[in-house]
């Protein structure tokens, strides 16, 4: 690890340079803490879950006025989701050069005023769509695994972010790693809950 000052009218700027192999064992470790967590959670679930199958609400059950409720709100926020990918290239390609730059230019207080937003609003979200996909017919263990990808991914891609500013650019490495995971929960919710929900075929589903 090396400090390189550079000076100018203002001050003294501080820019630390970290080892790579440094950067990428903190990004290997964030990753083998993000599937271990969601091993963890999924078996828990699956555990809790014991005894109770075929039990509790089912979505396809739901009364039509409910039904009508749940299909636009789950619309609603899918076009959320369009919006804020539309809002994060406008930021990171054309406002600024990159993410990398993007982070930079942001503060810190700034960086924990994101956080928190983006963790709320993940959590609300993809909270939602969780227990939606909890209430589809999917085999249990399936549903275990991709709820525990999707809402762990969220705290995992502000572990990316705060890499990003705080040591290196190829922390994006470990945000695409949780943006693709959410990518793959997003498909199977999609495809699983909107057959449900729309009532495209209501025969039991990946049983």
């Amino acid at each position: 690890m090396q400090d390189f000052d550079f000076g100018s009218a203002e001050g003294v700027q501080t820019v630390t340079v970290y080892s790579p192999m440094l950067i990428w064992g903190l990004i290997v470790a964030a990753i083998v803490a993000y599937a271990g967590l969601v091993a963890l959670s999924s078996w828990w679930g699956w555990r809790q879950a014991q005894g109770f199958e075929g039990q509790g609400f089912r979505l396809r059950d739901f009364p039509p006025a409910i039904r009508l409720v749940t299909a636009i709100i789950f619309v609603g926020f899918f076009v959320v989701q369009v919006v804020a990918v539309i809002g994060v290239y406008i930021q990171t390609r054309i406002i600024h050069e990159s993410t990398h730059a993007y982070f930079q230019y942001v503060s810190w207080p700034r960086m924990v005023s994101l956080g928190h937003v983006h963790l709320f609003g993940f959590f609300l979200i993809y909270g939602f769509y969780g227990s939606l996909l909890a209430m589809t017919d999917m085999r249990l263990k399936a549903k275990c695994v991709f709820i525990s990808m999707m809402l762990w991914a969220g705290v995992f891609d502000l572990v990316a972010w705060m890499g990003i500013k705080k040591f290196s650019a190829q922390f994006e490495w470990l945000a695409s790693f949780t943006g693709s995971a959410i990518g793959v929960s997003m498909l199977v919710v999609i495809f699983v809950v909107g057959r449900t929900l729309f009532g495209f075929d209501r025969k039991t589903l990946l049983t």
